[in-house]
């Protein structure tokens, strides 16, 4: 595919970009014209940790390995990978391809890494092993329906500083379910999964950030990347299913210091991995850190992965249960 940037329609100072796009010019790591990649400076990736696994992987091996190419016939390029978690999982892990490929890093990270932000209140809600999909959206219901309730009798200036609230699902299925219970109940939210179309999303992202809706309802499409001001309350209808996970939702709020508050319901699935997360909630208050306890607990509750999308092509909900027809 043919550089998109020519003399005369030069390349931007910053250009912002997905893997796949500069994968497009790579050819698998070999360009036919390197200086492309020569000019430049200083190379950020962001979501270090999301952008170096699964499936963006490849397109941004292929990418660092043509910069890598390009810096021994001139002017090396900076490198910097910028991540809120990086997780060291053993040798397959990003932490340890990072620790290959940039020996020589320099490393730089925050007290607060791998940790809950200060201003966060959490509530872990179970859920109890027989409740079933309905019984679930009836306590997820009666929990919103107290919060508008409350965001109601403040009335005025006070009303509005409630803030936004976010509810993630697990899968496209359990996150129908949510929104349309809400709508039944008269309870107004914008949808943002994998099922909607692009311009769908960024149009319903759009009408949450600027106020016109106060609930959204996401998988985990809304866990990284936005920086959306005043949510105040995040709601895990269904438990993160591990806590990389749980730490970019929760982080949704409580940002910039401010204050948060995280609503966990739970079920027996995720009982070990909330205990795990509750305790190091408890050192945290003690000591001022966790010490670690979090970093120990990535490993743990990995294999639910393959169980959601299981389950999301059966159209269940995580509890095994199906999920409430759209």
């Amino acid at each position: 595919e043919s550089w998109p940037f020519t003399p005369a329609q030069p390349a931007p100072d910053v250009l912002i970009c997905t893997p796949l796009f500069l994968g497009r010019f790579t050819k698998g790591g070999c360009v036919k014209d390197i200086s492309l990649f020569q000019s430049v400076d200083t190379l950020v990736v962001d979501e270090a940790d999301l952008l170096l696994d699964g499936g963006y992987k490849k397109d941004l091996e292929a990418v660092l390995t043509v910069f890598r190419r390009s810096g021994r016939q001139g002017a090396p390029t900076q490198h910097i990978m910028v991540a809120a978690t990086l997780p060291n999982r053993g040798s397959g892990s990003v932490d340890a391809f990072l620790e290959r490929r940039f020996p020589e890093a320099l490393r730089v990270r925050n007290s607060l890494m791998h940790q809950h932000l200060p201003g966060m209140q959490q509530d872990f809600i179970p859920i109890g092993y027989d409740a079933s999909t309905r019984d679930r959206l009836n306590m997820l219901v009666d929990k919103v329906t107290e919060m508008q309730r409350d965001r109601a009798s403040r009335g005025g200036e006070e009303a509005v500083d409630v803030g936004k609230t976010i509810i993630f699902a697990n899968t496209v299925n359990s996150a129908k379910a949510v929104a349309n219970a809400l709508f039944d109940v008269g309870i107004p939210v914008v949808p943002c999964h994998a099922d909607l179309r692009a311009a769908e999303r960024i149009s319903n992202l759009d009408a949450f950030r600027r106020g016109i809706s106060s609930i959204l309802v996401c998988t985990d499409l809304a866990a990284r990347g936005l920086d959306i001001p005043r949510i105040a309350t995040v709601i895990q209808f269904d438990f993160a299913p591990n806590v990389v996970a749980h730490l970019h939702r929760v982080g949704r709020a409580a940002r910039a210091g401010r204050a948060g508050h995280a609503i966990n319901f739970y079920g027996k699935d995720s009982e070990d991995l909330v205990s795990m997360i509750q305790e190091s909630l408890k050192v945290a208050e003690e000591r001022g850190s966790d010490g670690g306890l979090l970093e120990q607990a990535f490993s743990r509750n990995r294999s639910l992965r393959k169980k959601l999308r299981k389950q999301e092509r059966s159209g269940q909900d995580t509890a095994g249960r199906a999920t409430v027809p759209s």
